[in-house]
């Protein structure tokens, strides 16, 4: 491949993918891959009239590292492009957060890429110089250490900034996009497009150390595999992007369940009816919500045979502090920093009206009224018919023993102890909920109906004596129906 057609290639590839007219932003090392990179976005960004600026980060790891910055800043100022230099204490970082030094490495660079993009709002694009043997190499790392799918689809053509690195994700960077544009090329295509342009560059001399497992798998592993296919690298990195499609697929579908699962908690039984490869897409879905990582395998099917068993609450530890807690009826996500949480107390009082009575913040519906004017032969109405499950019950009650307006109250919003008489005896909800065995994840979430004289009834639960019409001569039969939507799942 001549360098015309190789550049070309890459500006179809580029594209396809840049914002329109928005700057980007190179992470120039200095090594042979990222002065490529940068040599062909000097020719693209002049052709398409766009910014272009060089951010190098000194990691301050190595001793020939102020070296490299100096070769950096040079060859951009000879070329006419605007360079940045961050200094970021890799080691410090990661004695401080407990993460190794490569991964702290990785986060203060990014880290440094978005803080130069947040002062500089030219520019709306950052561009690494990862390459198809990079894929391959990530791809048989991660094949290694037991990853799933999600870890063999490593490295994206254009990918959210925020979805790669969330925790520096903030609103005014939502549109902020990572490109990887030589994911198509290979080292050797790189190096010979280097040497055919004359291009200088320095070299890293750690990449020569066969300390470090990714330079083992590049100097050892693929060369061998090459031996088997020369082919090799090729072929992992079209497996990777076969990877990255299903992982797109398995992606909306979860999404689709939780949105139509509704508010927290959720159905053990729901999320156990589904294929186990979308039901732990569902569990690593609400993990990355809150942490910005997913569980591994052996945390993912831990939480799958918890949602099995039914018993006292029980609490898996996941990533970033993240608490995964079931009672194998219903299962909630909550964030280690204790404030926010999948699953939270609601606490409310409203009125009913007779008909429907939509409460979506709280994931369930009520039906109140006689049977015809309480659930009207409507196409919304039977929808909603054909989802109700287990979670939803109705009952029948003596309209005429209700006093002034019926109420709906969250158990929070009632005092601690709060009883009402039933059977003749008085029981508190606490009570009647345990004897009637609701799952105690489900027992914060259920309301309590009420009138001025208090609770009449509580679902699962019998309801109070003077409104029950078995106990009436002639009573008026009033239906309520509660339908916890948030336990549902729409396969279509």
């Amino acid at each position: 491949m001549t360098p015309q057609q190789l550049y070309a290639a890459f500006a179809a590839h580029l594209a396809g993918q840049a914002q329109p007219r928005c700057g980007i932003v190179c992470a120039f090392s200095g090594g042979s891959d990222s002065v490529v990179l940068l040599h062909l976005l000097r020719q693209y960004c002049t052709q398409e009239q766009l910014p272009l600026a060089a951010v190098h980060i000194n990691h301050g790891l190595r001793k020939n590292a102020q070296r490299d910055e100096a070769f950096c800043r040079a060859m951009c100022g000879a070329w006419g492009i605007p360079f940045f230099a961050y200094h970021i204490k890799a080691a410090q970082l990661a004695a401080k957060s407990g993460m190794s030094i490569e991964q702290a490495a990785r986060q203060g660079r990014y880290e440094a890429l978005r803080t130069f993009c947040a002062e500089n709002e030219a520019y709306g694009c950052i561009a690494t110089a990862h390459h198809m043997d990079d894929v391959a190499e990530t791809v048989l790392y991660r094949l290694a250490r037991g990853s799933g799918t999600r870890g063999m689809a490593p490295l994206r053509r254009c990918r959210p900034f925020s979805e790669v690195f969330p925790q520096s994700g903030k609103k005014d960077l939502q549109q902020l996009l990572l490109l990887r544009p030589l994911l198509s090329f290979s080292k050797v295509q790189l190096c010979a497009y280097a040497e055919q342009c004359g291009l200088s560059y320095v070299t890293d001399e750690t990449n020569a150390s066969l300390q470090f497992a990714r330079n083992r798998i590049r100097a050892e592993v693929l060369p061998a595999l090459s031996r088997v296919n020369e082919g090799a690298c090729r072929h992992i990195a079209a497996f990777s992007a076969l990877a990255a499609q299903d992982e797109d697929f398995f992606a909306v579908a979860a999404e689709r369940f939780l949105r139509q699962a509704g508010a927290a908690p959720y159905s053990c039984e729901a999320l156990l009816s589904l294929h186990p490869a979308l039901s732990s897409r569902v569990l690593g879905t609400l993990c990355f919500r809150l942490s910005g990582s997913y569980p591994n395998l052996e945390k993912t099917q831990q939480m799958l045979a918890l949602c099995k068993e039914k018993g006292a609450p029980r609490t898996i530890l996941l990533p970033q502090g993240v608490r995964f807690v079931t009672d194998g009826a219903l299962f909630f996500l909550k964030s280690g920093q204790g404030a926010q949480s999948e699953h939270a107390q609601p606490e409310f009082c409203r009125a009913l009206h007779p008909g429907r009575n939509d409460f979506p913040e709280y994931g369930f519906v009520i039906f109140f009224g006689h049977a015809d004017e309480c659930f009207p032969k409507t196409a919304e109405n039977e929808a909603s018919c054909r989802k109700i499950n287990k979670m939803s019950i109705s009952t029948v009650i003596n309209s005429d023993k209700l006093n002034g307006t019926v109420l709906i109250k969250s158990r929070a919003h009632e005092p601690p102890g709060a009883a009402y008489r039933t059977g003749g005896h008085t029981h508190t909800v606490k009570k009647a909920l345990s004897q009637n065995h609701v799952p105690p994840l489900l027992r914060r979430h259920i309301p309590l109906f009420c009138d001025d004289v208090g609770i009449f009834w509580v679902p699962f639960c019998s309801m109070r004596d003077d409104v029950n019409p078995a106990l009436a001569e002639a009573p008026q039969l009033l239906t309520i129906s509660w339908i916890w939507k948030g336990t549902d799942y729409d396969t279509e």
